[in-house]
């Protein structure tokens, strides 16, 4: 699925108003990564990453970019998501989110 500019813009004004309401939430729910299955894995959207130990994780952020498709050849960031969380430098809390691919 590949969302439009303008829904790329809605999620990500959604999940900085989450974020205005309760960050400490919103902070941990993008934190959290959950072992998932190969299936899941191997979906040609949702991003997933592979500990050490070989195990599939996925969190929040995956699945919302898997929802809006990835970048294609040629832009931003090919194959990533469109959008990412953004954290203070010092303080590592989350700021809020932004579009990859701008």
């Amino acid at each position: 699925m590949q969302l439009s500019e303008e829904n790329v813009d809605k999620v990500v004004t959604y999940l900085n108003e989450l974020v205005s309401l309760d960050r400490e939430a919103i902070e941990h729910l993008v934190e959290t990564r959950v072992q998932c299955n190969k299936d899941l894995a191997d979906h040609p959207h949702v991003q997933v990453s592979e500990d050490e130990e070989g195990n599939f994780l996925v969190g929040l952020l995956g699945i919302v970019n898997g929802l809006m498709g990835v970048q294609p050849e040629g832009a931003n960031k090919p194959g990533w998501g469109y959008v990412a969380a953004s954290f203070d430098d010092k303080s590592g809390k989350l700021v809020g989110f932004i579009r990859l691919d701008k």
